[in-house]
């Protein structure tokens, strides 16, 4: 089981480079652009997809030191050095998922710094760090597309294409 998730989560990693690839190449009007009705520009919303998948992974034990190098400078952490970021979650993705099978009714707790605490099911975080991920990339390639460029191809078709 665990081998046909870590192609899924190899194509995640896949899709959300290229998605910073792209973004790279364009203007800084462009990569603040937004359709009013997606997270947001698509720099911010880059961020956003790395910093909630770590958020996923963490709660896997992952420490959060692990990406504290892009999480101190998020505010103004460019594109390209998104780039890296995206690359070592990817891998520590595989590294997880080339493990032991995961558990997925494994029960995780987050505690919150009000008090509070949240519970996750070791299934619903892997199917929402999916999820998540394509829902945000797809918002992107909207902006792309409504700026009247050509968005890029995210599907696993593109990357089987690419010879990830």
């Amino acid at each position: 089981m665990n081998e046909a998730l870590r192609d899924i989560y190899r194509h995640n990693a896949w899709a959300t480079c290229r998605a910073i690839e792209v973004c790279t190449g364009l203007t800084e009007a462009q990569v603040a652009a937004t359709l009013g009705v997606t997270f947001g520009a698509p720099q911010e919303t880059l961020k956003h997809i790395l910093g909630a998948e770590s958020f996923y992974r963490s709660m896997f034990g992952l420490p959060q030191e692990y990406w504290s190098e892009w999480t101190a400078r998020f505010d103004e952490l460019s594109i390209p050095e998104m780039l890296p970021w995206a690359e070592k979650l990817g891998a520590a993705w595989d590294e997880l998922l080339a493990g032991a099978e995961v558990d997925t009714e494994q029960v995780f707790e987050q505690h919150r710094a009000d008090g509070t605490a949240r519970k996750f099911r070791a299934g619903a975080l892997l199917t929402q760090a999916i999820h998540h991920g394509n829902v945000h990339r797809e918002q992107i390639c909207s902006i792309i597309t409504s700026l009247g460029l050509a968005a890029p191809d995210l599907s696993a078709y593109a990357n089987e294409r690419e010879g990830r």
